[in-house]
């Protein structure tokens, strides 16, 4: 029997392990995605680094630089190079009528080997304007794509910010809804003592039974946002994100004046890409301004032949023939057919001169009031911050006169409330300061990927 069963057992060790092998992979399926513990500077790192948006912005920027390389391309020679064969019939000639014929022999087999150059000398200067134009098509490019990469930093920022926010409230709401269970015990206890009445139970059930709903609502927006952060960082929706929050314990103390603000925001990249464009317009009139010159090529052509057909009777050799000169063309069509076309241009450049002093406008306008609601918010801190103490002296008082039975449930309500409205008003406004320095680094075109952190400020809420 040992000799039997001698083979499996020496499968046993291999089955071991195979088991082994298929239990872990079991195990793998079901442990936990990955967990990234993002603060916001990393957050801002990986937006950049991996957004979709960005990455389409660097490969048009890309596609604008080829596109350079091509309008520079122009300037180079044309060199074409042919070759044919064929075979031809019989020539017939006509005397004076169709019955009247004479067929003459031709040379049935035809070779040629040929090649051409044409290099462009002078073209009223529309090659060069062309290449002008790709160079600053190209400049803009890279300046929309830097202000594509703004735009997700400062999105990424508001997403990260409004999660803290969020999770802020939730840890107000968490905490009144272990106060308000707190509370219903007390006023249960009331009613077993014949002290309150039903009305103030029910009272007290639907205070908590609202802030329960409170709590159900913020929890789907902290997730709703949290797969936006993900879209923007480009992470598998599958992550578990971890906030952070230890860098956003101080807020930022505004350093520039209104004045610098201003200068620095008309360098910013959109005020750069309106004078691009309104040079594109000017550069693109020039180029229709080339129609009215004249167009001047070097050419040269050589060509192997067989048979000779130059002459008659053709001879059956092979010949070489070359030639080189100048080329000259003048279109007279576009003497009268460019003056539409030169006064649409000459609309155009007006056009986007007025389009960057609307845009320099509109900068101006945001500028000033990102700058004044940021003052605004930093002089509401204070207030909310007493409101705050006011709010929970006021609830500890109604409170106690409560539970000694010298106040009402709607008074009890009401101070809570007041305190509940209190908190959340100065997460709020803590948390918009956050973010109306970035806003306004944002509008003055200095949020870049090493914006300084916030710093010097009151304590975190």
């Amino acid at each position: 029997m040992e000799t039997k069963y001698k083979p499996f057992k020496r499968l046993l060790p291999f089955m071991g392990l195979l088991l082994l092998w298929v239990t872990g992979n079991g195990q793998e399926t079901t442990q936990h995605p990955d967990t990234l513990l993002l603060t916001i500077s990393r957050s801002v790192a990986m937006a950049r680094a991996g957004n979709k948006n960005i990455q389409r912005a660097h490969l048009q920027q890309q596609m604008a630089d080829d596109n350079t390389g091509i309008e520079k391309n122009r300037q180079l020679p044309d060199v074409d190079l042919h070759a044919s064969y064929a075979r031809i019939t019989n020539l017939l000639e006509y005397h004076g009528s169709l019955s009247n014929t004479e067929t003459i022999k031709a040379i049935p087999d035809m070779y040629e080997l040929s090649g051409n150059l044409k290099m462009p000398l002078y073209a009223g200067k529309r090659i060069k304007t062309g290449i002008d134009i790709a160079m600053e098509q190209a400049a803009v490019s890279r300046l929309k794509s830097a202000a594509v990469g703004n735009d997700i930093h400062i999105k990424t920022i508001a997403t990260y910010l409004g999660i803290y926010h969020l999770q802020s409230l939730q840890a107000v709401i968490i905490e009144r809804i272990a106060e308000y269970e707190q509370r219903l015990k007390e006023v249960q206890a009331l009613k077993r003592n014949g002290a309150v009445t039903r009305n103030e139970i029910l009272r007290a059930e639907l205070q908590l039974s609202n802030m329960q709903l409170s709590l159900i609502s913020n929890r789907k927006n902290i997730e709703i946002a949290m797969q936006e952060l993900k879209t923007l960082l480009n992470v598998h929706e599958r992550t578990q994100l971890t906030l952070d929050t230890a860098q956003l314990s101080n807020m930022p103390l505004l350093q520039q004046s209104y004045e610098a603000c201003l200068t620095l925001a008309y360098q910013k990249d959109e005020m750069q890409i309106a004078r691009k464009e309104e040079k594109l317009a000017q550069l693109q009139r020039k180029q229709i301004q080339g129609g009215y010159y004249p167009t001047v090529a070097l050419f040269g052509s050589w060509a192997y032949n067989y048979p000779n057909y130059r002459l008659f009777p053709p001879s059956p050799y092979l010949y070489r023939l070359g030639m080189i000169g100048i080329d000259a063309s003048f279109s007279i069509s576009d003497l009268y057919k460019n003056k539409k076309r030169m006064a649409l241009a000459s609309k155009k450049v007006a056009d986007k001169a007025l389009e960057t002093a609307l845009i320099q406008d509109e900068i101006t306008n945001q500028v000033h009031k990102e700058y004044v609601q940021l003052q605004e918010i930093k002089e509401r801190i204070p207030v909310t911050e007493a409101a705050i103490t006011q709010a929970t002296e006021n609830y500890r008082i109604v409170k106690t006169k409560y539970l000694n039975q010298l106040a009402l449930i709607t008074d009890i309500t009401d101070a809570d409330n007041a305190l509940l409205s209190a908190r959340f008003a100065n997460i709020t406004e803590k948390i918009n300061a956050q973010m109306k320095y970035f806003q306004l680094l944002y509008v003055t075109g200095m949020l870049t990927p090493a914006a300084p952190q916030p710093t010097n400020s009151p304590e975190q809420p």
